[in-house]
Protein backbone atom coordinates (compact mmCIF):
# COMPACT_ATOMS: atom_id res chain seq x y z
CA UNK A 1 0.00 0.00 0.00
CA UNK A 2 2.99 2.52 -0.37
CA UNK A 3 2.51 5.98 -1.61
CA UNK A 4 4.68 6.90 -4.27
CA UNK A 5 5.55 11.39 -4.70
CA UNK A 6 3.35 12.02 -1.88
CA UNK A 7 3.68 15.13 0.68
CA UNK A 8 4.31 14.02 4.19
CA UNK A 9 6.22 15.69 7.22
CA UNK A 10 8.64 13.28 8.69
CA UNK A 11 11.68 12.98 11.09
CA UNK A 12 14.86 13.01 10.65
CA UNK A 13 15.60 9.86 10.90
CA UNK A 14 13.10 6.53 10.60
CA UNK A 15 12.52 4.21 13.60
CA UNK A 16 14.07 0.97 12.18
CA UNK A 17 11.98 -2.24 11.40
CA UNK A 18 10.83 -4.65 13.99
CA UNK A 19 12.50 -8.06 12.98
CA UNK A 20 8.71 -9.26 13.38
CA UNK A 21 8.28 -6.89 10.60
CA UNK A 22 10.69 -9.24 8.83
CA UNK A 23 9.39 -12.43 10.07
CA UNK A 24 6.48 -12.05 8.61
CA UNK A 25 8.07 -11.65 4.87
CA UNK A 26 7.88 -14.19 2.33
CA UNK A 27 8.33 -17.55 3.08
CA UNK A 28 6.62 -20.66 2.32
CA UNK A 29 3.77 -21.31 4.43
CA UNK A 30 3.76 -23.83 7.05
CA UNK A 31 1.51 -26.98 8.33
CA UNK A 32 -0.71 -24.75 10.15
CA UNK A 33 -1.46 -22.33 7.33
CA UNK A 34 -4.91 -21.76 6.86
CA UNK A 35 -6.55 -20.68 3.39
CA UNK A 36 -8.89 -17.96 4.49
CA UNK A 37 -9.65 -16.60 0.84
CA UNK A 38 -7.05 -14.04 0.88
CA UNK A 39 -5.99 -13.10 -2.61
CA UNK A 40 -2.09 -13.33 -3.89
CA UNK A 41 -0.46 -9.95 -4.38
CA UNK A 42 2.01 -8.93 -7.30
CA UNK A 43 5.07 -8.42 -6.16
CA UNK A 44 5.66 -4.95 -5.36
CA UNK A 45 9.33 -2.71 -6.36
CA UNK A 46 10.62 -0.07 -4.33
CA UNK A 47 9.36 3.80 -5.82
CA UNK A 48 12.22 5.85 -4.95
CA UNK A 49 14.26 6.36 -1.51
CA UNK A 50 13.64 8.63 1.37
CA UNK A 51 15.60 11.56 1.03
CA UNK A 52 17.62 13.50 4.09
CA UNK A 53 15.80 15.79 6.51
CA UNK A 54 17.15 19.19 7.38
CA UNK A 55 15.10 19.22 10.28
CA UNK A 56 12.52 17.36 12.43
CA UNK A 57 9.02 17.31 10.98
CA UNK A 58 10.15 19.40 8.00
CA UNK A 59 7.61 19.58 4.88
CA UNK A 60 9.53 17.70 2.02
CA UNK A 61 8.40 15.90 -1.27
CA UNK A 62 9.54 12.62 -1.80
CA UNK A 63 9.49 9.19 -3.25
CA UNK A 64 8.72 6.70 -0.28
CA UNK A 65 10.31 3.05 -0.95
CA UNK A 66 7.27 0.27 -1.15
CA UNK A 67 8.16 -2.50 1.58
CA UNK A 68 8.72 -6.02 0.09
CA UNK A 69 5.22 -7.48 0.20
CA UNK A 70 3.68 -9.93 2.60
CA UNK A 71 3.32 -13.18 1.55
CA UNK A 72 2.32 -15.02 4.62
CA UNK A 73 0.92 -13.58 8.32
CA UNK A 74 1.08 -14.92 11.94
CA UNK A 75 -1.98 -15.04 13.52
CA UNK A 76 -0.45 -13.91 16.44
CA UNK A 77 1.28 -10.58 14.71
CA UNK A 78 -1.99 -9.79 12.48
CA UNK A 79 -4.80 -11.59 13.95
CA UNK A 80 -8.37 -13.25 12.65
CA UNK A 81 -9.73 -14.85 9.37
CA UNK A 82 -9.21 -13.41 5.77
CA UNK A 83 -13.33 -12.61 5.59
CA UNK A 84 -13.16 -10.84 9.24
CA UNK A 85 -14.65 -7.48 9.68
CA UNK A 86 -11.24 -6.26 11.01
CA UNK A 87 -9.47 -7.52 7.69
CA UNK A 88 -11.85 -6.98 5.37
CA UNK A 89 -11.24 -3.43 3.16
CA UNK A 90 -13.80 -0.64 2.41
CA UNK A 91 -16.13 -1.14 -0.26
CA UNK A 92 -15.19 0.88 -3.55
CA UNK A 93 -18.80 1.71 -3.81
CA UNK A 94 -19.74 2.40 0.00
CA UNK A 95 -22.23 5.03 1.13
CA UNK A 96 -20.70 7.28 2.78
CA UNK A 97 -22.98 10.22 4.73
CA UNK A 98 -21.85 13.67 3.95
CA UNK A 99 -20.36 16.43 6.25
CA UNK A 100 -23.34 17.66 7.65
CA UNK A 101 -25.45 14.66 8.33
CA UNK A 102 -26.21 14.08 12.15
CA UNK A 103 -23.54 11.08 12.85
CA UNK A 104 -20.72 12.17 10.55
CA UNK A 105 -21.01 15.71 12.34
CA UNK A 106 -20.89 14.71 15.60
CA UNK A 107 -18.07 12.07 14.74
CA UNK A 108 -16.27 15.43 13.53
CA UNK A 109 -16.90 17.56 16.48
CA UNK A 110 -13.97 19.37 17.01
CA UNK A 111 -14.27 20.34 20.82
CA UNK A 112 -14.16 17.19 21.66
CA UNK A 113 -10.38 16.26 22.21
CA UNK A 114 -8.53 12.94 19.87
CA UNK A 115 -5.88 11.03 21.92
CA UNK A 116 -3.70 7.56 20.33
CA UNK A 117 -4.09 5.21 23.37
CA UNK A 118 -1.08 3.67 24.04
CA UNK A 119 0.99 3.61 27.11
CA UNK A 120 -2.68 4.37 29.01
CA UNK A 121 -6.13 2.80 28.59
CA UNK A 122 -4.39 0.68 25.81
CA UNK A 123 -3.97 -3.21 25.39
CA UNK A 124 -0.63 -4.37 25.80
CA UNK A 125 -0.03 -8.06 24.37
CA UNK A 126 2.28 -10.59 25.44
CA UNK A 127 3.41 -13.83 24.14
CA UNK A 128 3.53 -16.84 26.51
CA UNK A 129 5.72 -19.16 25.96
CA UNK A 130 5.92 -22.96 26.72
CA UNK A 131 8.42 -22.13 29.93
CA UNK A 132 6.48 -19.72 31.32
CA UNK A 133 4.64 -20.55 34.25
CA UNK A 134 0.83 -21.54 34.36
CA UNK A 135 -1.29 -18.22 36.23
CA UNK A 136 -4.11 -18.31 37.93
CA UNK A 137 -7.15 -16.09 36.38
CA UNK A 138 -10.53 -15.61 38.67
CA UNK A 139 -12.76 -14.09 36.75
CA UNK A 140 -15.74 -12.22 38.78
CA UNK A 141 -17.60 -11.50 35.47
CA UNK A 142 -18.34 -15.03 35.36
CA UNK A 143 -19.28 -16.04 38.41
CA UNK A 144 -15.77 -16.59 39.72
CA UNK A 145 -14.92 -18.98 36.77
CA UNK A 146 -11.48 -19.97 37.45
CA UNK A 147 -8.69 -20.62 34.36
CA UNK A 148 -5.23 -21.28 34.46
CA UNK A 149 -3.02 -20.65 31.06
CA UNK A 150 0.52 -19.29 30.71
CA UNK A 151 1.38 -15.79 31.03
CA UNK A 152 4.90 -13.96 30.89
CA UNK A 153 6.12 -13.38 34.20
CA UNK A 154 6.66 -9.56 33.43
CA UNK A 155 3.18 -9.26 32.25
CA UNK A 156 1.27 -6.17 33.27
CA UNK A 157 -2.28 -4.56 32.75
CA UNK A 158 -2.39 -1.66 31.38
CA UNK A 159 -2.06 1.71 33.30
CA UNK A 160 -5.79 3.56 33.99
CA UNK A 161 -8.53 2.31 35.14
CA UNK A 162 -9.95 -0.71 32.41
CA UNK A 163 -6.63 -1.97 33.08
CA UNK A 164 -6.88 -4.82 30.14
CA UNK A 165 -4.08 -7.73 29.37
CA UNK A 166 -3.82 -9.50 26.63
CA UNK A 167 -2.14 -12.96 26.49
CA UNK A 168 -0.94 -15.11 23.62
CA UNK A 169 -0.45 -18.70 24.42
CA UNK A 170 2.84 -20.29 22.85
CA UNK A 171 0.65 -21.89 20.41
CA UNK A 172 0.13 -18.42 18.92
CA UNK A 173 -3.55 -19.74 17.78
CA UNK A 174 -5.17 -18.23 20.97
CA UNK A 175 -5.42 -15.14 22.92
CA UNK A 176 -6.50 -14.83 26.58
CA UNK A 177 -8.16 -11.05 27.23
CA UNK A 178 -8.41 -9.87 30.29
CA UNK A 179 -10.52 -6.60 31.81
CA UNK A 180 -9.88 -5.06 34.83
CA UNK A 181 -6.96 -7.31 36.04
CA UNK A 182 -5.62 -7.23 39.66
CA UNK A 183 -2.74 -9.24 40.61
CA UNK A 184 0.66 -10.57 39.14
CA UNK A 185 1.78 -13.50 37.31
CA UNK A 186 3.31 -14.75 40.39
CA UNK A 187 0.20 -14.30 42.95
CA UNK A 188 -2.70 -15.21 40.36
CA UNK A 189 -4.99 -12.39 38.67
CA UNK A 190 -8.42 -11.48 39.83
CA UNK A 191 -10.35 -10.07 36.51
CA UNK A 192 -13.32 -8.22 35.70
CA UNK A 193 -13.63 -10.54 32.83
CA UNK A 194 -11.72 -12.89 30.50
CA UNK A 195 -12.18 -14.02 27.46
CA UNK A 196 -10.26 -17.09 25.32
CA UNK A 197 -9.90 -15.96 21.83
CA UNK A 198 -9.28 -17.79 17.82
CA UNK A 199 -6.87 -15.28 16.68
CA UNK A 200 -7.58 -17.11 13.37
CA UNK A 201 -11.90 -16.26 13.49
CA UNK A 202 -13.62 -13.45 13.30
CA UNK A 203 -12.58 -11.65 16.34
CA UNK A 204 -16.21 -10.37 17.10
CA UNK A 205 -17.79 -12.26 19.43
CA UNK A 206 -17.69 -13.14 23.07
CA UNK A 207 -14.31 -10.36 23.64
CA UNK A 208 -13.83 -8.09 26.63
CA UNK A 209 -14.62 -5.02 25.17
CA UNK A 210 -17.54 -2.79 25.04
CA UNK A 211 -18.61 -3.83 21.70
CA UNK A 212 -18.38 -7.68 23.01
CA UNK A 213 -15.76 -8.46 20.32
CA UNK A 214 -11.98 -9.07 20.80
CA UNK A 215 -9.72 -6.34 22.37
CA UNK A 216 -6.64 -6.80 20.08
CA UNK A 217 -8.53 -6.16 16.94
CA UNK A 218 -8.20 -2.74 15.43
CA UNK A 219 -5.11 -2.85 17.50
CA UNK A 220 -2.09 -0.55 15.96
CA UNK A 221 0.70 -2.71 16.24
CA UNK A 222 4.26 -1.29 16.75
CA UNK A 223 5.76 -3.49 13.95
CA UNK A 224 2.99 -2.19 11.59
CA UNK A 225 3.58 1.27 12.55
CA UNK A 226 7.11 1.11 12.21
CA UNK A 227 6.93 -0.76 8.47
CA UNK A 228 4.76 1.65 7.53
CA UNK A 229 1.57 -0.15 6.67
CA UNK A 230 -1.56 -1.09 8.70
CA UNK A 231 -4.13 -3.48 6.41
CA UNK A 232 -6.16 -3.46 8.83
CA UNK A 233 -9.53 -1.83 10.12
CA UNK A 234 -8.58 0.08 13.35
CA UNK A 235 -10.85 0.01 16.81
CA UNK A 236 -12.22 3.38 17.52
CA UNK A 237 -13.62 5.05 21.04
CA UNK A 238 -15.87 7.92 21.26
CA UNK A 239 -17.63 10.03 23.92
CA UNK A 240 -21.02 9.42 26.09
CA UNK A 241 -22.17 12.74 23.94
CA UNK A 242 -21.82 10.73 21.01
CA UNK A 243 -22.77 7.14 21.46
CA UNK A 244 -26.39 6.24 20.81
CA UNK A 245 -28.14 3.00 22.09
CA UNK A 246 -28.43 -0.15 20.51
CA UNK A 247 -25.79 -1.84 18.78
CA UNK A 248 -25.19 -2.23 15.21
CA UNK A 249 -23.35 -5.18 13.27
CA UNK A 250 -20.64 -6.17 14.21
CA UNK A 251 -21.14 -5.15 17.96
CA UNK A 252 -23.48 -7.35 20.03
CA UNK A 253 -23.48 -4.93 23.00
CA UNK A 254 -22.31 -1.30 24.70
CA UNK A 255 -21.84 -0.32 27.80
CA UNK A 256 -23.77 -1.85 31.09
CA UNK A 257 -25.22 1.83 31.95
CA UNK A 258 -25.37 2.85 28.38
CA UNK A 259 -29.27 3.91 28.56
CA UNK A 260 -28.50 6.75 31.31
CA UNK A 261 -25.33 7.56 29.59
CA UNK A 262 -24.99 7.98 26.08
CA UNK A 263 -26.59 11.12 24.31
CA UNK A 264 -25.46 10.70 21.16
CA UNK A 265 -25.86 9.28 17.48
CA UNK A 266 -23.25 6.91 16.98
CA UNK A 267 -23.85 3.02 17.98
CA UNK A 268 -21.60 0.85 19.09
CA UNK A 269 -20.32 -1.15 15.88
CA UNK A 270 -20.37 1.85 13.64
CA UNK A 271 -17.84 1.87 10.70
CA UNK A 272 -16.25 4.78 9.84
CA UNK A 273 -13.49 5.69 7.01
CA UNK A 274 -11.85 8.85 5.31
CA UNK A 275 -14.09 9.03 2.22
CA UNK A 276 -12.60 7.93 -1.00
CA UNK A 277 -12.29 11.51 -2.90
CA UNK A 278 -10.25 12.72 -0.11
CA UNK A 279 -6.54 13.61 -1.38
CA UNK A 280 -4.46 12.42 1.70
CA UNK A 281 -1.71 14.02 -0.14
CA UNK A 282 -2.92 17.26 0.59
CA UNK A 283 -3.73 16.84 4.77
CA UNK A 284 0.25 18.08 5.23
CA UNK A 285 0.71 14.53 7.05
CA UNK A 286 3.48 12.84 8.66
CA UNK A 287 4.86 9.45 7.55
CA UNK A 288 3.44 7.64 10.37
CA UNK A 289 -0.10 10.32 9.96
CA UNK A 290 -0.14 8.48 6.64
CA UNK A 291 0.38 4.95 7.33
CA UNK A 292 -2.60 5.68 9.95
CA UNK A 293 -4.90 7.62 6.93
CA UNK A 294 -4.06 4.96 4.38
CA UNK A 295 -5.66 2.42 6.76
CA UNK A 296 -8.74 5.11 7.37
CA UNK A 297 -9.18 4.96 3.80
CA UNK A 298 -8.79 1.80 3.14
CA UNK A 299 -10.32 -0.05 5.60
CA UNK A 300 -12.35 2.18 8.24
CA UNK A 301 -12.52 1.86 11.89
CA UNK A 302 -15.10 0.20 14.14
CA UNK A 303 -16.59 1.88 17.03
CA UNK A 304 -15.65 -0.62 19.62
CA UNK A 305 -15.56 1.41 23.01
CA UNK A 306 -16.72 4.45 25.22
CA UNK A 307 -13.38 7.22 26.58
CA UNK A 308 -12.86 10.64 27.37
CA UNK A 309 -11.61 11.27 23.96
CA UNK A 310 -12.09 9.96 20.56
CA UNK A 311 -10.03 7.58 20.71
CA UNK A 312 -7.54 5.00 18.54
CA UNK A 313 -5.31 2.30 20.11
CA UNK A 314 -2.03 1.59 19.86
CA UNK A 315 0.21 -1.11 21.63
CA UNK A 316 1.79 0.20 24.73
CA UNK A 317 5.27 -0.25 23.30
CA UNK A 318 4.81 2.94 20.83
CA UNK A 319 4.68 5.13 23.70
CA UNK A 320 7.31 7.79 23.55
CA UNK A 321 8.33 6.87 20.08
CA UNK A 322 8.55 9.60 17.02
CA UNK A 323 6.25 7.27 15.02
CA UNK A 324 3.52 7.80 18.00
CA UNK A 325 4.12 11.51 18.45
CA UNK A 326 3.28 11.93 14.53
CA UNK A 327 0.42 9.80 14.46
CA UNK A 328 -0.80 11.57 17.61
CA UNK A 329 -0.36 15.40 16.01
CA UNK A 330 -2.04 14.17 12.89
CA UNK A 331 -4.68 12.23 14.28
CA UNK A 332 -7.14 15.51 14.53
CA UNK A 333 -6.55 16.30 11.22
CA UNK A 334 -7.79 12.62 10.00
CA UNK A 335 -11.06 12.82 12.34
CA UNK A 336 -11.97 16.26 10.79
CA UNK A 337 -12.46 14.24 7.67
CA UNK A 338 -14.43 11.00 8.60
CA UNK A 339 -17.62 10.18 7.38
CA UNK A 340 -20.02 7.30 8.59
CA UNK A 341 -20.39 4.00 6.29
CA UNK A 342 -24.01 3.59 5.95
CA UNK A 343 -24.10 0.18 4.16
CA UNK A 344 -21.85 -1.92 6.10
CA UNK A 345 -23.35 -5.16 6.87
CA UNK A 346 -23.02 -9.07 7.33
CA UNK A 347 -23.49 -9.73 3.31
CA UNK A 348 -21.84 -6.95 2.53
CA UNK A 349 -18.61 -5.92 4.83
CA UNK A 350 -17.40 -2.73 4.36
CA UNK A 351 -20.21 -1.39 2.11
CA UNK A 352 -20.94 -2.29 -1.36
CA UNK A 353 -18.10 -3.00 -4.10
CA UNK A 354 -14.81 -4.08 -4.62
CA UNK A 355 -12.60 -3.43 -1.86
CA UNK A 356 -10.44 -0.60 -1.71
CA UNK A 357 -7.38 -1.76 0.29
CA UNK A 358 -5.64 -5.47 -0.11
CA UNK A 359 -6.61 -8.42 1.03
CA UNK A 360 -4.52 -9.99 3.66
CA UNK A 361 -2.18 -12.59 3.06
CA UNK A 362 -2.06 -15.84 4.03
CA UNK A 363 -2.41 -16.86 7.97
CA UNK A 364 -0.15 -19.43 9.56
CA UNK A 365 -0.47 -20.36 13.14
CA UNK A 366 3.21 -20.12 13.64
Amino acid sequence: MGVGNVRVRQRRQRTAALGLAVVLLGGSACASDIDDGAESEPAATPVGTQASSPGDRQVQQLDRAIPPPLTVRTAADWPFSGVSPWNTPLGEDANLESGDAVRTDQLRWNWIPVTINAGRYSHPVYRASADDPTVTVTDEGRGGLVSTFQMPSDARPAEGEDRHLLVIDPSGRWVDEMWNAQGSAEDGFTVGYHARIDLMGSGISDGVRAYGGSAIGGLIRQWELERGEIRHALALALTDGQLATGPVWPATRQDGNADSTYGGALPMGTLVAIPPDVDLSALDLTEAGMTVATALKEFGAYVVDRAGAVALYAEPTLEDTPLLADARSDWETLRSVLSVVTDNRPDQVGGAGNGLGPRPPRLSQE
